[in-house]
């Protein structure tokens, strides 16, 4: 398959990338129908959900009752939609290199809407030192009402470290006082604000044997010890440790100058890229299709030029199990004649969803060492102002790689 002969030591970007292309009519041309290729332009596929204006600061921890987890489905306001993931997590990085009382945060989707959330917090948990960056006590924020708005903290007992359940959308936490013990589950209602059900297991006393006796309540709903040992399985199958990370340093007023700098040039390149997505994306029913052989297909304009090659899973056999079963759509800007890839979308099996931004820089040695904007499924933004490779960023990095190398492929090596 062409797949494994492109990996020789020759193809490797050295003198591969940089040549220039084969004549374009030596492509082979299969037609067949036009397919819609929905172009990311910064926000995640399918996103919905934007928030509802909220007044001032204001705590709500209200009690509620279920029988089991639920996996939230509020409808959510019209205002809501069309939000851009990554922009409101730029945003939420932002207010708290601001706020001085917070030094480690934690971006994460909490309600599945696909707008991220903020979890602020002073300091990490010691209890558990194999958990790492993980917290005990954090505040809330959402975004709401195009800015940041607080709601509301979260709080695990005994120092030990919050935990997230993404299947059921909620945060769980170590609960407990005298003669009780139990957990809280934490999540957002359909207007944001914060909900808490408390699950306790509490002494009673004892007997006429002396053996102890027990109360147990999901919520305000007493139960019996078999239903509550259910729920509690069912709380906990799916948690996994927050990830906090540590707050920037502050800067000396030069480095600040020097960063907004950057910072400007590297938002002046990606909206070049998303300008040059969108052409392609309003453009696609009526480009060229061909078949690019081992689940790919290349899209081309009528000058003869790809501009897009969606692939299949299982099209690359040189990643590992996990990697390999992703589907990506490659994005290619056309430089001195020639196609460079400027954005690459990575889809894995079970839905998550990554970016690259790619920067087309002549002096660089190897073209595929070019990201400048990384973007991971939770929306969390990170910008590479003196580029990186994409594959030390994370394994589905690879994909930018190919990216290259089906250009080389489709004009079998003269590029």
């Amino acid at each position: 398959m062409k797949k494994i002969h492109c990996l020789l030591a020759a193809f490797l970007l050295t003198g591969l990338l940089f040549t220039s292309c084969g004549p374009h009519d030596s492509l082979e041309t299969a037609v067949t129908e036009s397919e819609s290729q929905i172009v990311e332009t910064s926000a995640q596929p399918e996103t919905t959900d934007e928030s509802k204006p909220l007044s001032e600061p204001e705590t709500v921890s209200e009690s509620v009752t279920v029988s089991e987890p639920e996996t939230v489905s509020e409808s959510v306001t019209t205002e809501q939609q069309n939000v851009q993931p990554e922009d409101v997590s730029e945003k939420m990085v932002d207010y708290i290199q601001s706020k001085s009382e917070y030094r480690y945060y934690a971006v994460l989707d909490i309600n599945g809407d696909s707008v991220p959330e903020l979890l602020a917090a002073k300091e990490l948990s010691s209890s558990l030192p194999d958990v790492k960056n993980g917290a005990d006590t954090a505040d809330l924020y959402v975004w709401k009402d195009q800015s940041v708005h607080y709601v509301d903290p979260i709080w695990s007992k005994y120092e030990i470290p919050m935990q997230f359940d993404s299947v059921n959308h909620q945060i769980y936490a170590e609960a407990g006082g005298l003669g009780t013990s139990g957990f809280a589950v934490y999540r957002l209602k359909a207007d944001l604000a914060l909900s808490v059900q408390y699950c306790f297991s509490t002494n009673t006393g004892a007997d006429a044997d002396g053996n102890l006796t027990w109360e147990f309540t999901i919520g305000e709903e007493e139960v019996t010890a078999d239903e509550f040992s259910e729920y509690e399985s069912k709380s906990t199958e799916n948690l996994e440790y927050i990830s906090f990370t540590e707050k920037k340093a502050a800067e000396t007023e030069a480095e600040v100058q020097s960063e907004t700098h950057r910072t400007s040039s590297v938002e002046t390149e990606i909206k070049k890229i998303r300008k040059i997505c969108n052409t392609i994306d309003s453009e696609l029913e009526q480009m060229e299709i061909q078949d690019g052989g081992g689940g790919t297909t290349r899209y081309i304009d009528q000058d003869r030029y790809i501009r897009m090659i969606t692939v299949d899973p299982h099209a690359y056999y040189d990643m590992d199990e996990k990697t390999q079963k992703a589907k990506a759509s490659y994005f290619y800007d056309v430089v001195d004649g020639q196609e460079q890839a400027c954005f690459v979308s990575v889809t894995t099996e079970n839905g998550d969803y990554y970016r690259f931004y790619l920067s087309y820089d002549p002096d660089r040695t190897s073209n595929s060492e070019n990201c400048i904007r990384y973007i991971d499924n939770n929306g969390v933004i990170t910008d590479y102002p003196d580029y990186v490779d994409p594959s030390d960023i994370c394994e589905y990095g690879r994909y930018c790689f190919f990216a290259y190398m089906e250009i080389a492929w489709a004009y079998e090596g003269d590029y």
